[in-house]
């Protein structure tokens, strides 16, 4: 068996230490990419929808602000049965990520949960995320090309009355929905 001299051994075990330390900067460096690729897309979206709206304005001549929405759903009664056909994506996100785009919205955001507990619980947990989200309406609403919907929804147990925090057991997905395309009127 051969032996080697201490300095060998200790020369190896400083090899390992670093070798170790780069992988783990490199893993940094990989999250610290995703996440500029992230803001990256959420910038490039955001370019596409101010694209979008400007060429509906300049299509229809008629001045139709973007609007951002928060609610606790999303339905086809949110829609104008007279269009031809509505697209949209849909982003699933975080409730810290939609804290932050709803921050950095440059539109007035209108907040359309209609029921009171549940914009409670919303308005909570995004301010745990430094956003305080406007007071609900229950208001209807129409979406048009270019509007975005942040959307809390809520699953779990029926939340109990004057409820303030989540429940145990329940969650909230929050979601993005781009309001991509409309086309109508629909021919009867």
């Amino acid at each position: 068996m051969v032996t080697l001299p201490l300095w060998q051994y200790v020369a190896m075990l400083i090899i390992i230490i670093l070798l170790i330390a780069c992988v783990i900067r490199l893993r940094k460096q990989h999250d610290n990419l995703a996440e500029d690729l992230e803001e990256a897309t959420s910038l490039c979206q955001t370019l596409q929808i101010a694209h979008m709206s400007a060429q509906m304005n300049i299509q229809q001549k008629e001045t139709h602000p973007m609007h951002v929405y928060l609610a606790n759903a999303l339905s086809l009664n949110m829609t104008d049965p007279d269009d031809e056909s509505v697209s949209f994506t849909r982003t699933r996100l975080t409730p810290k990520k939609a804290a932050d785009y709803l921050k950095k919205s440059t539109f007035h955001v209108l907040n359309r949960i209609g029921h009171p507990d549940t914009a409670t619980v919303v308005a909570s947990q995004l301010a745990e995320y430094g956003y305080t989200a406007p007071e609900a309406k229950r208001e209807d609403v129409t979406l048009k090309q270019g509007d975005v919907v942040y959307v809390a929804q809520y699953t779990g147990p029926r939340l109990p009355e004057g409820a303030t925090h989540l429940p145990e057991g329940a969650k909230i997905i929050w979601y993005r929905v781009v309001v991509t395309r409309v086309t109508g009127p629909a021919q009867r």
